[in-house]
Parts: structure tokens; C-alpha cells; sequence
């Protein structure tokens, strides 16, 4: 198996996360939704990494390898935001399809997104229909269509 399937595994753990976060939303396990939703667009965000700068990534894994074991989540917070950082540059640098300035707007929401989620997952805000809706799923689905333009370029 080539490099580039190994990176398409990260599209169809994208789409299970999907596909649970669809089930829970429906179900109204808002918090459970807004964190497969997130890490559903993190997979996306981190195989586009991974086809436009590979060594990113092994870079990345090394140093996050070398950090010491108790800091776990300081490293989670820590690796999403140079995770999201790295994605917004290579749109900027690297992609020939060309955004609207509201889609590039749109990806910029990730950031807000993983703040929703960090509160869905560790924090006590308990999120049900209303502000699920607004704070994160409206959010969430403009982000998710910009990603589908990306990724079917």
C-alpha cells in the first residue's frame, strides 16, 4: 500500500465519525455529536495535510512522540491548534481551487469549532438542541461544505 492510501484511511475514519455523529445527533447526544462531528473534520483536515505536505506530519508525530507522557492534553490542545494552523496555511499557499473570501472565512471556524468541542468533552457546558444548533452544528455544516470542495478539487 502506497503513502497515499495510508493517508485515505484518515477519509474513511472521517466517515465513520460522520456517520456516529449523524446517529447522535438524532438521538439528541448533542455532546457525543459535536465531538465526532469535530474529530470527523480534524481526520479530513489532517489527510489534506498529508497530501499537500507529507513530512508535516512525521515531523509533527516525532516531536509529540519526544513530550512527556502526563501532559497529555496540554499536547492534544496544543497539537490541533498547529494542526489547524497548518491547514489554513496550505490553503492559502498550496491549493489551486480557488475560495470565495466567506469560504475562507468559513475554514477559519475551526478554531471555534474546537472550542465547542473541548467544552462538549471535559467541560461542564452541557449542550442540547438549541445551542448545539447554533453554536456549533450551523458552524459545522458551512465548514464541512468548503472541506468537500477542497477535497473533490
Amino acid at each position: 500500500m502506497d503513502k497515499s492510501q495510508n493517508y485515505k484511511i484518515l477519509l474513511k475514519k472521517s466517515s465513520e465519525n460522520k456517520e456516529i455523529a449523524g446517529i447522535a445527533k438524532d438521538k439528541e447526544y448533542f455532546n457525543v455529536s459535536i465531538s465526532r462531528f469535530y474529530y470527523s473534520m480534524f481526520q479530513e483536515i489532517t489527510y489534506f495535510i498529508s497530501v499537500h505536505e507529507p513530512e508535516f506530519l512525521k515531523k509533527y508525530i516525532a516531536a509529540e512522540n519526544k513530550k512527556k507522557e502526563n501532559d497529555a492534553e496540554k499536547r492534544q490542545n496544543d497539537s490541533h491548534k498547529e494542526t489547524g494552523a497548518k491547514f489554513l496555511e496550505l490553503v492559502r499557499a498550496k491549493t489551486s481551487i480557488k475560495l470565495t473570501p466567506n469560504e475562507r472565512y468559513q475554514l477559519t471556524q475551526f478554531t471555534k469549532l474546537r472550542t465547542v468541542r473541548n467544552q462538549a468533552d471535559y467541560q461542564t457546558i452541557y449542550y442540547e438542541k438549541e445551542n448545539f444548533y447554533s453554536e456549533f452544528y450551523e458552524h459545522y455544516n458551512k465548514f464541512n461544505l468548503v472541506m468537500k470542495k477542497l477535497l473533490n478539487g
